[in-house]
């Protein structure tokens, strides 16, 4: 359990350093800078490209990485802290820019692309060597859905972290000497410099407590023929010749791209829906389900969890797809104005789905894995998991793109307080419908996946005989 709490505690590296960004991004540059919403809106989409790159590259050089404490560990620590000692410098952002441009576009929009350019690399540098380990942690069939539970736990506790952010960085602390109203660009780094402490503490408790169980097996290989099998563009055709992966892939983007379609239609459903358009009323609304998403997510991580350990894992994720089928199915129930606090229970229980699907699939990536070491006679945890991020980023970027689609698809007309009731039905309608559709592709998607816990069970002890046995 040691070693699970402190690989678990590595997610506050991936959460912080990949996802707090954009919502501290909304209140600095957009409310407090006055930055219009198009240039905000272009950079925060430009940064997520940024990953098409750095993790795949990430990936391979954690792959290829040999010193003597192992491939993974020594890019956790030395990613980590300089993720974390970058984290604030996200928002040192020089007073002379503010209102000045160049090539057209301001240079706010230059600062936040460019920064990120140099941070997120970094970042992936640490989360495709932790996703990584995170699959090579045990041989153990039941074991790999446990690790992933408690990630998941603790997970939802650094989520935390979300909700209370902007209301940090409004703190009478952080007042202007001046207008004597608060400065959010100090909150913004004096807030991101705790919680990058905090990672770099995360790194250094992974680095010495958490161990490498596949590296011997790696060192005996020899290492020119490791990478030329390896090498950067070779991977990707290698990835894609392994079916099981395939179907995990295929899963992954159609959950993200179901789920993601629809994620600016709840917000917007609370505000002009159950709220009836007053937005103080909508946000705290919405406030309230950050809390209760993260209430659902915890229950669904140890409720799903436990149900992996005895049931098949292609079964366990077809029933968290199921609970996510009533969970959006009922949010044309949840939803209303009448009794706005039903909306908690919508939230807890998509919560609930998503938290046990993404535990069961990284564990399930972990059989994958084991399934392409069979293939292949190599360990390729860095090149499987880093395309895998980079799918399931590519799911979400493209689901959030649409979402902006459908919603204008919908008939709702911006800066309209009131939005006509045809309208209003449309979005309740497509708020229900369309994950429901991606769910059930990729229930369908989940049946042909091979792997089963017999297979599997199989797949070890072959490779064990091949290899021997990893302790």
């Amino acid at each position: 359990m040691r070693e699970k709490i402190s690989y678990g505690l590595g997610t506050c590296i991936d959460m912080w350093g990949h996802w707090l960004y954009p919502s501290l991004a909304q209140a600095v540059f957009l409310v407090y800078l006055g930055l219009d919403a198009k240039w905000v809106g272009l950079a925060i989409g430009l940064i997520r490209f940024i990953d098409i790159i750095s993790d795949p590259l990430a990936g391979w050089i954690s792959d290829n990485t040999r010193t003597r404490f192992g491939r993974r560990r020594p890019l956790i620590l030395i990613g980590g802290t300089l993720a974390g000692v970058g984290l604030p410098a996200l928002f040192l952002i020089p007073g002379g820019i503010v209102h000045s441009q160049t090539l057209g576009a301001p240079d706010l929009f230059w600062f936040m692309v460019l920064s990120n350019l140099i941070y997120i690399p970094i970042v992936s540098l640490v989360n495709m060597p932790y996703q990584s380990l995170g699959v090579e942690l045990t041989p153990d069939y039941k074991e790999r859905t446990s690790i992933m539970a408690v990630r998941n736990l603790m997970q939802k506790v650094f989520e935390s972290a979300f909700f209370v952010a902007t209301g940090f960085l409004t703190l009478s602390w952080f007042n202007d000497a001046e207008t004597g109203r608060p400065n959010p660009i100090i909150g913004a780094q004096t807030y991101c410099a705790l919680l990058g402490a905090i990672m770099i503490i995360a790194s250094v408790i992974i680095f010495f407590n958490v161990k490498e169980r596949y590296y011997a097996k790696v060192q005996m290989e020899n290492r020119q023929d490791a990478r030329n099998a390896n090498g950067f563009w070779k991977n990707f055709g290698q990835n894609l010749r392994c079916r099981p992966y395939r179907i995990l892939l295929s899963k992954g983007f159609a959950f993200c791209v179901g789920t993601g379609m629809v994620q600016s239609l709840g917000y917007i459903a609370t505000v002009y829906y159950v709220a009836g358009g007053d937005d103080v009323v909508g946000n705290r609304w919405n406030s309230a389900m950050g809390p209760s998403y993260a209430v659902g997510g915890a229950l669904g991580a140890a409720l799903f969890g436990w149900v992996g350990r005895y049931l098949d894992k292609k079964t366990t994720i077809i029933a968290a797809c199921g609970w996510g089928v009533v969970a959006f199915g009922t949010t044309w129930f949840t939803y209303n104005p009448a009794f706005p606090w039903l909306q908690l229970l919508a939230s807890g229980s998509i919560g609930m789905c998503n938290a046990g699907f993404w535990m069961l699939n990284n564990s399930m990536l972990a059989d994958v894995i084991d399934h392409d070491e069979f293939e292949t006679g190599r360990r390729r945890e860095g090149a499987l998991a880093s395309m895998n991020s980079w799918v399931l980023k590519a799911g979400n970027s493209f689901g959030a793109m649409a979402s902006g689609f459908i919603l204008s698809a919908t008939g709702f007309v911006s800066g309209q307080k009131i939005q006509a009731a045809d309208t209003l039905t449309t979005m309740r309608l497509v708020l229900a419908l369309v994950p429901i559709a991606g769910i059930v592709l990729t229930i369908i998607i989940a049946l042909r996946y091979p792997l089963t816990r017999e297979v599997v069970l199989e797949l070890r002890t072959l490779l064990e005989k091949r290899r021997g046995a990893v302790s």
